[in-house]
């Protein structure tokens, strides 16, 4: 333990229970909140993403972004600050990750006094939802010279037995920026965008698989022709050996290098409590993608692209459908 330990749990502790919410902080934190979404409402990325996720989830809360906006963020007044605290600022909802130079039964110890005035209570998690608007196509007009795009449909759950090979086929997809499908198709092979990629999108209560890329206004039907060729190719096609192991070899040794340092192990070990896992998944996870065979991907595929119809999100100057 170092010399501070006691007084930083004890801070802590004070910090979590027993904040000011002074009014001139808050009325700082107001104008920075109130300049960020001024400055994003001419951003192509995030208008587009925050279009995605609006469609994608409406009356849900995965379809509000985070930073609210200039309405919601006005009429948020000190009750309403102090209110949400109450509420989810509490023993039930807390996880905690430690690394550091600490043993079990001292770090106990600080962990109870800095955490025994918090409340018992846990939140109701948020409700079970499957990402709507699908074959929809959303334009926003902003005056750009290039569009960003937004696009995909309902997933895999985190704890689906398909859920590794769903990792793989969206690896070979679109999760690297070297290798994919997509990234060779738009950058390499057309120099339609600079960077496009796809990911798992897999909060508690949803599943998706999401991408996007940002390419010259007259250029998005050509890009969007050309995602959607290469999700039904991969559907009809799967995967062949090489850019399986490719896949899976990649997956497999790039996980350890994501343990190289005290705040990223304890935020790993902090998502593990996030997702429900035991901290044998660390060891499970790297064996479950090796084990991912041809036909764990294809199973996986037909399941992730279904109809092949997508949620799409466009935000920029591209030309009229």
């Amino acid at each position: 333990m170092g010399r501070n330990t006691d007084r930083a749990f004890e801070l802590l502790g004070i910090a979590l229970h027993a904040p000011l919410f002074a009014p001139e902080a808050l009325a700082q934190i107001r104008e920075a909140a109130e300049a960020r979404v001024r400055k994003d409402l001419g951003n192509p990325n995030q208008v587009a993403m925050g279009a995605f996720f609006a469609h994608g989830f409406p009356g849900h809360p995965y379809g509000r972004s985070v930073d609210g906006d200039l309405v919601t963020l006005a009429a948020i007044d000190h009750a309403d600050i102090v209110a949400h605290h109450r509420r989810t600022i509490t023993r039930g909802n807390l996880r905690v990750a430690v690394v550091g130079a600490i043993g079990a039964d001292a770090l106990g110890d600080a962990l109870d006094r800095a955490f025994l005035d918090l409340p018992v209570a846990e939140s109701a998690p948020p409700p079970l939802t499957r990402m709507a608007g699908l074959g929809e196509r959303i334009v926003t007009r902003l005056d750009a010279p290039q569009s960003t795009i937004y696009f995909g449909r309902p997933g895999i759950m985190r704890h689906d037995p398909d859920f590794a090979a769903a990792a793989v086929a969206n690896h070979c997809l679109g999760g690297s920026q070297v290798t994919s499908r997509l990234f060779r198709e738009l950058r390499e092979l057309r120099g339609l965008c600079y960077a496009v990629w796809t990911g798992l999108y897999v909060p508690d209560a949803a599943c998706g698989i999401v991408g996007s890329t940002s390419t010259p206004n007259a250029k998005v039907p050509e890009a969007l022709d050309v995602i959607a060729a290469e999700i039904a190719r991969l559907a009809r096609d799967g995967v062949d050996a090489e850019e399986l192991a490719t896949a899976k070899g990649y997956l497999v040794g790039s996980h350890s290098l994501r343990f190289d340092s005290s705040s990223s192990i304890a935020n790993h070990l902090l998502t593990l409590q996030l997702e429900g896992r035991a901290r044998s998944w660390l060891d499970a996870r790297n064996a479950a993608i090796a084990a991912v065979t041809r036909e764990d991907v294809a199973r996986a595929v037909h399941r992730l692209v279904g109809d092949g119809s997508l949620l799409v999100t466009i935000a920029g100057d591209p030309p009229a459908a």
